[in-house]
């Protein structure tokens, strides 16, 4: 017998948290609040009492499916090369190409009849990331295409210096006053490198907003007619590896987008906005590269459930040279299976109807819009860049993540947990683009291979072991966590036991570096007496596995240099011990 819908009687969000509590009562409050490291409110637990208004229908994407372009990188081939990697992909079925030509030798342009031999490109979309010095390459571009008509396509004109947002404001009024292309657009505003520099979700909805209102207003005062120039416009945004978070941020920029048109007094329908996902690149790593395929999927399932139009990922393994195109045809399979498989391209929006998303993008929109006001008040982008406000907010958000990195508060699987100690990163595999092109933890780890490449022994320490009755777990876990600390900077943990005279008096004459690993009792009551025991570790680098809240209160012990335990700086720790290895 089917059951009315009439005989379910809704519960409140207070009777929910209440049961919650006496069934949790240890992890109540810690599911029922939280904050995202961007200040966001998390609730798990959210109903539509937490929810300030319906959604508006604006932020939902009406039409199904999207578009997946392939990223052509012209740094790091030659012309002939990249257009072998394309014409693999339209033969696969992509319908567009988007040449980012950053790195690339600006003094040449590009022989088009070379990188788009064998290209119909009537029947392709075509987008273009160019520096403010790149503008001829576009010029070379729509010379090699002359009247051909193109299916679309968008321009990105990045800002990489001083003056290039009135240059590249310049140039935009030239094209599209000549009502060339005119399903090209034109205006493509990207959120991405400022996620890339280390944006919260929250100031890269801002910023892209205020960018796209300079440049809205730059170009009306050259007398070019707003509606216009939002039939011309493109947002870009990065899509990281913050899922909820990501699906919610592309959902705010729809009703961000809206609210602005309206401001305009420009009448638009939901399905006017293009909205491109790219990959953000600050989290994928050099190591462990498979780890970056697994954050592509969840990346592009974000994106995809939060209505972008266009996606476009980087290959998994882009930091390598690549002669077989297999990274690209594995970003490709991403999209490919979220279509075809999972069928995420038969619905208009897959994330209806769920508060918590509900939630998130009501706060996005809230906090985006408030910061893009105050950057309205304080003169706009141009004047905001000039007083050094948003590289300031930039900076700040930046350092923050930083931190929550070092102290391993935010994990980047490959990196800094979960390492494969026998991977080894020659100099010689990289890309020249990415030489410098990693992150502080990996730059640890890239130390210590080359340390070992120029002929050194690989660098190590030695990890003393004490096994107290009742507390082996514990000590276990202390030691998975040393080794795979030790790992993410390319260290190895030569393991001893405390228990064994023999076995100590050997890590004391092989290794200058020295990690006790035990319980907080064995610190107390033991270590001491073995400090007396053994003069020769007063001669030796110390650190001890535990909290200091754990250990002694007496640590004067020659030797002792700190302690190592989860939530501490171990960024700076493990720069400490490479140091006193002589990497």
């Amino acid at each position: 017998m089917r059951t009315s819908p009439d005989a379910f009687v809704a519960t409140s969000s207070a009777a929910w948290a209440s049961q919650l509590s006496r069934e949790m009562p240890e992890k109540a409050a810690r599911i029922l609040a939280g904050k995202s490291s961007d200040g966001l409110d998390l609730l798990p637990l959210c109903t539509a009492e937490h929810l300030p208004e319906p959604m508006p229908s604006i932020a939902l994407k009406k039409q199904p499916s999207w578009e997946y372009h392939q990223q052509i990188n012209l740094a790091d081939q030659t012309l002939a090369q990249a257009n072998t990697r394309l014409l693999e992909a339209l033969q696969a079925g992509v319908p567009g190409l988007d040449f980012h030509f950053a790195g690339y030798d600006s003094k040449q342009t590009p022989d088009y009849a070379i990188l788009l031999k064998e290209v119909k490109v009537a029947y392709i979309s075509t987008t273009f990331h160019l520096d403010a010095a790149q503008h001829p390459y576009f010029d070379a571009f729509l010379s090699y295409i002359q009247d051909s008509e193109l299916l679309g396509g968008t321009l990105y004109l990045m800002l990489d210096e001083p003056g290039s947002l009135e240059s590249n404001t310049r140039y935009l009024a030239r094209l599209i006053s000549d009502d060339s292309l005119p399903g090209f657009r034109f205006l493509g505003v990207s959120g991405l490198p400022w996620s890339n520099a280390g944006a919260t979700a929250v100031q890269e909805l801002a910023f892209t907003l205020s960018l796209l209102v300079q440049q809205l207003d730059q170009l009306t005062d050259m007398e070019l007619p707003v509606d216009k120039l939002w039939q011309r416009v493109e947002i870009e945004l990065a899509t990281d590896s913050r899922y909820f978070i990501n699906i919610a941020k592309f959902r705010a920029m729809r009703i961000l987008l809206s609210r602005l048109a309206s401001a305009y007094q420009t009448p638009l329908t939901p399905d006017t906005w293009h909205i491109r996902a790219t990959s953000a690149a600050w989290n994928k790593t050099l190591y462990d590269p498979v780890s970056n395929m697994l954050r592509n999927t969840s990346e592009a399932m974000g994106a995809v459930t939060g209505g972008c139009y266009i996606l476009s990922l980087l290959p998994h393994d882009d930091a390598y040279e690549q002669a077989d195109g297999f990274g690209q045809r594995m970003a490709r399979n991403v999209s490919n299976i979220l279509a075809h498989e999972a069928h995420l391209d038969k619905v208009a929006d897959p994330a209806a109807g769920s508060y918590y998303i509900e939630h998130l993008t009501h706060q996005l929109v809230s906090k985006a819009w408030e910061d893009f006001v105050l950057l309205e008040k304080a003169g706009g982008f141009a004047e905001a860049s000039k007083k050094g406000v948003i590289q300031q907010k930039l900076q700040e958000s930046r350092q923050k993540k930083q931190e929550e990195i070092d102290t391993r508060q935010r994990i980047l699987a490959g990196a800094t947990r979960y390492v494969n100690p026998q991977e080894s990163i020659s100099q010689r595999q990289l890309k020249d683009s990415h030489q410098q092109k990693y992150s502080n933890w990996e730059a640890l780890r890239l130390r210590a291979d080359h340390h070992t490449e120029a002929g050194n022994a690989r660098p190590a320490v030695s990890l003393l072991i004490y096994y107290p009755p009742q507390e082996v777990w514990a000590v276990n876990a202390r030691v998975a966590f040393i080794a795979d600390l030790l790992a993410s900077a390319g260290i190895l943990a030569q393991e001893f036991s405390l228990s064994d005279e023999v076995s100590l008096g050997q890590a004391l004459q092989t290794y200058e570096v020295l990690i006790f690993c035990s319980s907080s009792g064995f610190y107390h009551n033991t270590l001491p007496d073995l400090w007396q025991q053994h003069p020769a570790l007063q001669n030796k680098t110390i650190w001890l596995a535990g909290k200091p809240s754990e250990v002694p209160q007496t640590t004067a012990w020659p030797g002792l240099q700190g302690f190592i335990y989860a939530g501490a700086n171990v960024y700076e720790i493990l720069t400490d011990i490479q140091k006193q290895l002589n990497v």
